[in-house]
C-alpha cells in the first residue's frame, strides 16, 4: 500500500485504521504520513477526494489497559488493548473459529501508531487538500477516538 504507484484517480478510500498500522516501520512517522498525503493528492484528478479515517490518542484505554470479548455462532476473539510510549496502541487478540466439530485458535498483534486528528489536518492541508474532519460515514457513526477525513484536492 505504501510503495504501490497510484494511478490518475477520482477518489481514494482507506477504512478501518488502515493508515495507523505499523507494517514493519512502513508507516512509523509522521514524515512517512505526509509522503503518502503527497502521492495521493499527486494521483488525484481535480475535485478528486481523499477519504480515509484514523485512530487517533482518545482511541487509547484511559487506564492504560482494555480487556474485551466478542463471540457469534462459530467463533470468539479475546483482545487486550494497551499503549506503549510514543502514541502506540498495541492490541493483542486470540481468535477461536469453529472448523467442522474443533475450534482453531490464533494469536495476532496489531500495533498502531495514533495520530492527532490536528496534526493530520494541518499535514492534509500543507500539501494542498480542502479537509474536513467528521464523526461518521453518514450516519454509520465509528467508535470514540476515531476521525473521518473527507480531503477534496481544489
Amino acid at each position: 500500500m505504501f510503495d504501490a504507484k497510484l494511478p490518475r484517480c477520482s477518489a481514494v478510500l482507506a477504512t478501518g485504521e488502515i493508515l495507523n498500522y505499523r507494517f514493519a516501520g512502513a508507516l512509523s512517522s509522521s514524515a512517512a504520513l505526509r509522503r503518502l498525503f503527497r502521492r495521493v493528492h499527486a494521483a488525484l484528478a481535480p475535485g478528486g477526494a481523499f477519504i480515509f479515517d484514523i485512530a487517533t490518542p482518545e482511541r487509547a484505554p484511559k487506564n492504560g489497559l482494555r480487556i474485551y470479548w466478542k463471540e457469534g455462532p462459530d467463533w470468539g476473539i479475546y483482545a487486550s488493548t494497551t499503549t506503549a510510549p510514543r502514541d502506540e496502541l498495541i492490541r493483542s487478540m486470540t481468535v477461536f473459529r469453529k472448523v467442522g466439530g474443533l475450534y482453531r485458535r490464533s494469536e495476532e498483534v496489531h500495533r498502531l501508531r495514533l495520530y492527532g486528528a490536528d496534526d493530520v489536518v494541518k499535514a492534509l492541508e500543507a500539501c494542498g487538500f480542502q479537509v474536513s474532519v467528521a464523526g461518521s460515514y453518514g450516519s454509520f457513526r465509528i467508535p470514540v477516538g476515531m476521525a473521518v477525513f473527507v480531503a477534496s484536492r481544489a
